[in-house]
């Protein structure tokens, strides 16, 4: 597991395409948005499946963040017992993901 601070941050150490696992994006960062940082991580060439995380975004923060493709949106305050479920579900996209690409 790798964690960064600031949204920049992140771009400054953008994920590989062969990194494994997903992206877990709170929507108010320090310095952007999550959904502005997961725009730029995307035209980047980052494909990682993304969780996005708010405690005060509404609907329409996620329904962007869905449009996108996000594996899901959760409501701060978060649990274990809420987050592991979306977390697998991420890791089990980003594996088909990668299985499909090794085919082709």
């Amino acid at each position: 597991m790798q964690t960064y601070a600031p949204g920049k941050e992140i771009l400054n150490l953008c994920p590989s395409e062969s990194s494994e696992g997903c992206l877990i994006l709170d929507l108010q960062l320090q310095d952007t948005t999550g959904i502005e940082l997961y725009k730029k991580l995307s035209e980047r060439g980052v494909r990682l499946p993304f969780i996005m995380l708010s405690g005060v975004g509404g609907v329409e923060d996620a329904t962007t963040a869905m449009r996108l493709g996000a594996v899901d949106y959760l409501q701060k305050p978060i649990v274990a017992k809420t987050i592991l479920p979306v977390v697998r579900r991420a890791f089990r996209i980003d594996r088909e993901r990668k299985e499909r690409v090794r085919r082709v």
